[in-house]
């Protein structure tokens, strides 16, 4: 797909990295709220409500991806 697009930001390492701390996020903050008292429902909360804050930074993402190709150059050159 790169070879396709051409140069441009490495998307594969963002997309590991915020994999990478959700992953790291969401355990700490559900043994914050384990060991603050609250009951093993709140883990499920905590996974829910930071999957709900990620949905507006997708969105976000994918429109300044559509505006960027609509006004990049075509890079694809055929063979």
């Amino acid at each position: 797909m790169l070879s396709v697009r051409g140069p441009g930001p490495d998307a594969g390492a963002t997309t590991v990295s915020a994999f990478q701390l959700g992953i790291s996020l969401v355990p700490a903050l559900a043994g914050a709220a384990l060991n603050a008292g609250a009951g093993i429902t709140a883990v499920c909360w905590i996974g829910a409500a930071l999957a709900a804050a990620v949905v507006p930074a997708a969105l976000l993402d994918r429109a300044l991806g559509h505006r960027r190709s609509r006004t990049a150059p075509d890079l694809v050159s055929a063979v």
